[in-house]
């Protein structure tokens, strides 16, 4: 069985998750871990801290509620989210909401999405893109 860590949203502690599927807290403050076979919403209070302590890769959807191609692109990476479990974590930020974040990645357009290894930005692509294409770019990366 393959474990993960997973940052705590709340104290930034490192906590080893084992079982995906199993509500996880976390071992320090007692918080709710991330579920990893959900896409979850980073802020900019939490982006920089919660990338840099977790051991998945991470695609991050920069996205905003009014933009069309992002509701397209949504069901995908939730379906990604399950398919991927324990391998890839996905995350969406919402730039309207997170401004901090978006400027600091030069987020221009929308939908963006960024892969992370390690904290840092490997790969990104802008557009709304079909499923199949998405699958390939994630699995070319990880």
């Amino acid at each position: 069985m393959v474990d993960v860590i997973v940052p705590c949203p709340s104290c930034f502690s490192k906590n080893r998750v084992v079982n995906f599927e199993k509500k996880a807290f976390c071992g320090k403050c007692k918080s709710p871990l991330p579920s990893l076979n959900r896409v979850y919403d980073l802020s900019d209070t939490n982006f920089q801290k919660f990338l840099e302590r977790i051991s998945l890769p991470v695609v991050v959807d920069f996205w905003a509620p009014w933009c069309g191609p992002c509701r397209m692109v949504h069901p995908i990476l939730d379906k990604f989210a399950e398919e991927f479990v324990g391998r890839v974590f996905f995350a969406r930020v919402n730039v309207d909401e997170n401004q901090m974040v978006a400027r600091n990645f030069g987020i221009m357009s929308i939908p963006t999405l960024m892969l992370f290894k390690n904290g840092n930005s490997v790969d990104k692509i802008v557009g709304a893109y079909p499923e199949e294409y998405l699958k390939n770019w994630i699995t070319s990366n990880i």
